[in-house]
């Protein structure tokens, strides 16, 4: 099992990105001591919905998943849908995706 997705680092905040189900971005938060309903969560998340809505730095993060894909070759296919989603979308807004409950 691996990680699915990318990674970005906000404001001391760890957030994964993954692609969802038609082309959605979804953020999870990386540490489950993370609050996903806390203010400092959405900013960092609404700086990465900026980040990644400038194309400049869209192209960035696009690439970067390309040559990626040379390293670890296995996350591919999960990269070319992250890819896709962030291609399709001129305004980036990640949606909050579901989070795993740990526990009994």
């Amino acid at each position: 099992m691996g990680t699915k997705g990318a990674h970005a680092h906000i404001d001391k905040m760890e957030i994964a990105i993954k692609p969802g189900k038609n082309g959605e971005i979804i953020y999870k938060p990386v540490f489950s001591n993370t609050n996903a309903e806390s203010i400092a969560w959405k900013k960092a998340t609404n700086k990465l919905d900026d980040y990644l809505s400038n194309p400049r730095n869209k192209a960035k993060v696009v690439d970067y998943l390309e040559n990626a894909k040379v390293r670890w070759p296995r996350k591919g296919a999960e990269w070319n849908h992250l890819q896709k989603a962030l291609k399709k979308h001129d305004i980036v807004k990640g949606k909050l995706g579901k989070m795993k409950k740990i526990g009994c």
